[in-house]
């Protein structure tokens, strides 16, 4: 019986881990068209961290260089309203988006803002891109969440 719920628990924790999530800055890296302009993405990102209610507006943009843009310009920005965010995204020109979210309320992103389901998005993109091969992306996510795992006090 103990190990029939053992087994439970492991599999129950390996779905968890392994459900796909939107809202990851890997999966935006990923959408973009050329090899080329992923690279420069995951360059771009790597060791910034990402506030999930903002990574929406960047991806939904049309072009990976204003995709790019918005990342940049969210990097390591925890945005203090949800209805600044949905605003910021409800512009019309992409310009026009960078702007608001520019001068969206913010605070600085902190270490104890790391949670549970970071990390299972984090794990969770590692193993896709395992999947298909692309090593060095996953390497990059695994080394990202272990530098902010490594910043909690």
């Amino acid at each position: 019986m103990k190990l029939r719920r053992n087994r439970w628990v492991l599999s129950l924790l390996v779905w968890v881990i392994a459900a796909p999530v939107f809202g990851d800055v890997y999966e935006v890296c990923d959408s973009f068209t050329f090899d080329s302009d992923t690279r420069k993405c995951l360059e771009a990102v790597r060791g910034k961290q990402f506030d999930d209610k903002v990574l929406p507006v960047c991806a939904a943009m049309t072009f990976d260089s204003d995709k790019l843009s918005c990342l940049k310009a969210v990097a390591d920005r925890f945005f203090v309203s949800s209805t600044e965010v949905r605003i910021c995204g409800e512009q019309t020109f992409a310009s026009d988006k960078l702007t608001c979210l520019k001068n969206a309320n913010t605070t600085p992103f902190t270490a104890d803002q790391l949670t549970l389901d970071k990390v299972k998005r984090a794990v969770s993109s590692a193993l896709r891109a395992i999947r298909r091969h692309e090593y060095r992306e996953a390497r990059y996510v695994l080394e990202d969440l272990l530098q902010a795992i490594n910043e909690v006090p």
